[in-house]
């Protein structure tokens, strides 16, 4: 009976040391797979801060842009306003141009005239 008992004894530390050489593997395996997530955590992580301050820069270079285009922008602008005056103003000299043309067309008929007359006066002058 004590045979028994030992025998007993026997398998459950038997039992015990293999549950426990279980428990230790299942603990380690499971370390593993921790150590495994908070490297894969801090790999996203990395990522995570290079995809913020690539994020980061870009902001910047749309900020530049953004002022490059509204200096453009304000550059055609005034483009487009002095365009404008420049065809007014071209439009006026040429509105100004016909009246001097039409001026100087009136002006030769009436020098044509004056002369004409002066002919006729001097022909008049001589006979007389």
């Amino acid at each position: 009976m004590t045979d028994l008992i030992y025998e007993k004894m026997e398998r459950e530390r038997c039992d015990y040391e293999n549950e426990q050489s279980e428990l230790v593997a299942t603990i380690d395996a499971l370390k593993l797979e921790v150590d495994k997530a908070n490297q894969h955590m801090h790999e996203l992580l990395q990522e995570q801060a290079d995809v913020a301050s690539q994020l980061q820069s870009r902001r910047a270079e749309l900020t530049a842009q953004d002022e490059e285009n509204a200096e453009l922008d304000s550059k055609i602008k005034t483009a487009i306003h002095k365009q404008r005056q420049i065809k007014a103003g071209q439009k006026e000299a040429a509105m100004t141009i016909a009246k001097l043309q039409t001026e100087v067309d009136s002006l030769k008929f009436q020098l044509d005239e004056a002369v004409s007359q002066r002919q006729q006066f001097e022909i008049l002058a001589a006979e007389a």
